[in-house]
């Protein structure tokens, strides 16, 4: 019986040992070939970043629509970084600032941003709803 199981365990083995060796020669790549099968938002919004002079990504949305520039933004891995500064709303001004380069959509974020520190340090709202808000922008 115990020499059945092992038997039975190496035979199990060397099948699977076989099948994953094959699969892995055949170069088939399941999530790249998902990426690269179809057009995505995220693959067009790649043309709309650039490098600054330290190497930081920035977003360059010079010549884009408002609405298309929100949904852009709103994919941005800049906008995560941004919201980390928070409670610091110099930092997330000065980071809007240096991380976007002038356009209307640079225009709106720092009217919101400005409006919502003012209502935070007013005591108007609270540290939860300015979060919500700067997330919302």
């Amino acid at each position: 019986m115990f020499k059945g199981l092992i038997i039975l365990l190496a035979v199990g083995a060397a099948f699977l040992y076989a099948v994953l060796f094959l699969v892995n020669k055949s170069g088939v790549n399941v999530s790249s070939d998902m990426e690269t099968s179809g057009y995505t938002e995220k693959q067009e919004w790649k043309k709309y970043y650039a490098k600054d002079v330290l190497g930081e990504p920035i977003l360059v949305l010079k010549d884009v629509p408002l609405k298309k520039a929100k949904n852009i933004w709103r994919q941005s891995p800049l906008r995560k970084e941004m919201l980390s500064e928070f409670p610091d709303f110099e930092a997330i001004r000065s980071f809007a600032e240096n991380r976007l380069t002038p356009s209307p959509f640079r225009d709106y974020l720092l009217k919101g941003i400005d409006k919502i520190s003012g209502d935070f340090q007013a005591g108007l709202i609270d540290a939860d709803q300015a979060k919500e808000k700067l997330f919302a922008l």
